[in-house]
């Protein structure tokens, strides 16, 4: 089935144009030049925690900030396309690699294991980012954008800083985890007794090391460029192979989604919060139930989707970002639904 022709009633700068099978070539031709122009990067101060983070702006900045928080095992890189429609339609940006992730600070000398002691690590990295790169830009409004684990972390963070941000966009964000047989509660005791009797950072059972060898059909990607994409990033730089989790932050996640949905009514921001409809790794229930909970949550089902909406095929992208571009443009009280801004944008860079 082609998706050449792929013509949505609503157009944004925000909805990719391309079909997956030029996925590749756009990658090379348009989205990594323009990033590459516009890219700075620097390393910021949380606590004896150096996080790397990179912003994307023009010469003057916008009046608006988008702050990716990205997922488990994520990095940077990952995001390109998702950072090129976001400074399309005129938003600045920041993305970091968090605590553990890329070129980051880690607590491990394993690069595929990825440890946590608290979720408070991440959230006052976070904090740590804004105050020093974002902050000072005097923006009329800072976005949060968290997928999967970096959805916990905007979560807890909207629950410390409530008076920070007032919008925030949820990408499957990991309000729960599917732990099969083994109910959570069983799960984070078991985690506990592991960090107690003093285990040295380890694999939670079923995850491993960095595969040398790509496994689309088991992965969290509905398009195959985008994976081939992410994981020719994994074999070209090492720092981005974490892989596997470690029973102290599995112990550490649970925690923070117990904290995050017995609070949620006390969340206050606008939260847009989009559901994979196919995801295998967050139990959709426990979305619902914390859209149930937070008094401002608008929920979207990406049916046709994996767990990573950014990096499903064109028809599920195209509804997930424009979800995104009506939302924004409803909060923002901003019109940033034609392209004449981006078009003008790309061309004077």
């Amino acid at each position: 089935m082609t998706q050449h022709n792929l013509q949505p009633a609503f157009t944004s700068p925000l909805l990719p144009t391309w079909p997956n099978e030029n996925f590749a070539a756009v990658m090379e031709n348009r989205i990594r030049p323009y990033l590459a122009r516009e890219r700075m990067s620097d390393f910021v101060a949380s606590g004896a925690r150096r996080i790397y983070y990179e912003s994307y702006h023009g010469s003057l900045p916008s009046s608006h900030a988008i702050i990716i928080v990205h997922g488990f095992c994520g990095f940077t890189r990952k995001y390109e396309e998702m950072i090129y429609l976001y400074r399309r339609a005129g938003y600045d940006v920041y993305i970091a690699d968090n605590y553990g992730h890329g070129f980051s600070t880690r607590g491990v000398n394993d690069p595929s294991l990825v440890d946590v002691a608290d979720y408070r690590t991440y959230v006052d990295d976070l904090h740590a980012l804004i105050a020093a790169a974002v902050l000072p830009l005097n923006y009329k409004e800072i976005i949060l954008f968290g997928h999967s684990m970096g959805g916990a972390i905007v979560s807890l963070f909207l629950l410390r800083y409530p008076y920070l941000c007032r919008t925030a966009i949820l990408s499957s964000p990991m309000l729960g985890i599917n732990s099969g047989f083994c109910p959570a509660w069983l799960l984070e005791l078991i985690c506990r007794l592991k960090v107690a009797c003093g285990a040295k950072p380890d694999y939670i059972k079923g995850q491993h090391p960095f595969p040398e060898q790509p496994d689309f059909d088991g992965s969290s990607c509905s398009s195959k460029p985008h994976y081939d994409h992410i994981f020719a990033w994994r074999q070209t730089e090492p720092k981005y192979r974490t892989h596997g989790a470690s029973w102290q932050w599995m112990g550490a996640s649970l925690k923070a989604i117990r904290q995050i949905q017995r609070h949620a009514a006390d969340i206050s921001a606008r939260i847009l919060l989009l559901q994979a409809g196919e995801d295998k790794l967050v139990p959709a229930a426990a979305q619902i139930k914390f859209a149930s909970k937070a008094p401002n949550v608008k929920l979207k089902l990406i049916a046709h989707s994996r767990h990573e909406i950014y990096n499903a095929c064109l028809p599920e992208r195209c509804e997930y970002y424009q979800a995104i571009a009506k939302f924004l443009a409803q909060t923002s009280g901003e019109d940033r639904t034609s392209t004449g801004e981006a078009e003008t944008r790309e061309s004077g860079n």
